[in-house]
């Protein structure tokens, strides 16, 4: 269930028109559905991303140690 949907259903014991939030949730739903999943990064693109931009090493930034190599 998709987070809009969650929350319009949530709101259903105190509303005075529980119908209406009922197809607003499913709305939300099937247009949640609808969409197309997002790309997953390849992973050499991925690698890239955590390696220094600065040293160009392909060492990643966040080293356990505290030496630079």
């Amino acid at each position: 269930m998709n987070d809009t949907a969650r929350r319009l259903r949530a709101q259903i014991p105190a509303s005075t028109d529980p119908d209406w939030l009922e197809r607003m949730a499913r709305d939300a739903e099937g247009a949640a559905a609808r969409q197309p999943a997002p790309a997953q990064p390849h992973a050499a693109i991925a690698l890239a991303e955590l390696s220094d931009p600065i040293s160009n090493s392909s060492d990643p930034v966040n080293t356990t140690s505290g030496a630079r190599r």
